[in-house]
């Protein structure tokens, strides 16, 4: 995605930098659900991809806990998140997340501090 300057761009130097959403998601799988959720197809995760306002997003395995996951989604806005959780929510799509997790926990980090 080409990235164009806006007002919500600071200037440090010679580069811009921008301000985004982050959400972080810790979800911890059952055991049974491990291999096959490692193991996933990753079309779901093209309308993730796809929806408007999200810049990417990354899904790492723990190394000393298998069952653990880290989702680092990065979003233009924090409503272009609000956006797309109602989307997945009305489509029934987290409901079989949380049916296969112990735990999941989210937290959005809307401020940048430092970008080096």
């Amino acid at each position: 995605r080409a990235f164009t300057h806006s007002a919500d761009d600071f200037k440090i130097g010679r580069s811009y930098y921008r301000h985004f959403v982050d959400a972080i998601w810790v979800v911890v799988l059952k055991p049974d659900n491990t291999e096959r959720f490692a193991q996933m197809d990753q079309t779901p995760l093209e309308g993730t991809r796809n929806f408007p306002g999200c810049r990417g997003v990354q899904i790492v395995r723990h190394k000393d806990d298998p069952n653990r996951f880290l989702f680092v989604e990065r979003w233009e806005t924090e409503q272009a998140y609000k956006d797309y959780i109602a989307w997945r929510t009305e489509r029934g799509e987290f409901q079989g997340l949380q049916k296969m997790a112990v735990s999941i926990e989210v937290n959005i980090w809307p401020q940048t501090v430092v970008t080096v």
